[in-house]
């Protein structure tokens, strides 16, 4: 595996940036549906990595992100699709992302697209799953994928 999972601590760290104080994140199962997956590439173009979320993450990430109130989150998780504006925060939110993939011995890599589709990683790729908690809001789930 050439590029890392985030550590709870590290994502915990990131999320409280984001969210504030009150946000968390702890390793879970992998029991969810997909409903975004940031694409993530090498100097090559190579997809190495993903992050995949459920509905509830990006709803809530989604509408924090822009200050819109819980119940326009809870709207999207009802509608099964988020607003453009809360599409694009999740997208800044997947490019923050990142960064939690990288370390000071692996290839720079950035976040080359947000689909509704599954990302095809260049290899077969390892995984880690993870509920994350946006304050206010509610829990979501996202899946790492690395190579």
């Amino acid at each position: 595996m050439q590029y890392t999972f985030p550590g709870e601590d590290k994502l915990i760290e990131t999320m409280k940036m984001l969210f504030g104080d009150d946000a968390s994140a702890c390793e879970s199962a992998n029991t969810f549906d997909t409903t975004f997956s940031a694409s993530f590439v090498n100097a090559e173009g190579d997809n190495v990595a993903s992050c995949e979320a459920d509905i509830q993450f990006a709803s809530y990430a989604g509408a924090a992100f822009s200050m819109l109130p819980a119940d326009v989150a809870s709207e999207f998780i009802a509608d099964g699709e988020i607003s453009s504006v809360a599409k694009d925060n999740l997208y800044e939110v997947m490019n923050i992302f990142s960064a939690l993939l990288m370390n000071d011995n692996t290839p720079h890599l950035k976040l080359k697209a947000l689909t509704d589709e599954t990302v095809d990683i260049a290899s077969t790729p390892e995984e880690k799953c993870y509920t994350l908690t946006v304050p206010g809001y509610g829990e979501g789930h996202v899946r790492f994928n690395v190579i």
